[in-house]
């Protein structure tokens, strides 16, 4: 059974975009840096705590599994090129099951825990 997956990509500190590859998953952004925040972009009491409601605007997931499996395949590669690098071993242990660096490439659209490697 495939995973859904959620890309998130984040710059200059904000969400800039949300990619799911299942048009069956809602996706919520919540960020607690409200310090642009007024009155009309603040959300009060949310988990907790304050949430900024342009955040969540930009948050609002775009259904694309072809970009979501690109996103996936590259990161593979990239965490593959790290080599001994605990911290991306870790990433790639939690995202394919597996260490990059030990094994050739992973096959696009293939999933964590199932997915294929090619040699």
């Amino acid at each position: 059974m495939q995973k859904s997956r959620v890309v998130v990509i984040i710059e200059n500190h904000s969400v800039s975009e949300v990619i799911k590859n299942d048009p069956d998953v809602d996706v919520l952004v919540i960020d607690r840096d409200t310090y642009a925040c007024d009155r009309h972009t603040r959300l009060r009491g949310v988990c907790g705590d304050d949430a900024a409601l342009d955040a969540m605007a930009h948050g609002l997931a775009i259904h694309n599994p072809e970009k979501v499996d690109k996103a996936f395949v590259q990161v593979y590669e990239a965490l593959k090129k790290k080599g001994e690098n605990s911290l991306a071993e870790c990433v790639a242990e939690a995202l394919f099951g597996k260490t990059p660096a030990k094994s050739n490439t992973v096959k696009p659209g293939a999933h964590a825990g199932t997915h294929a490697v090619l040699n």
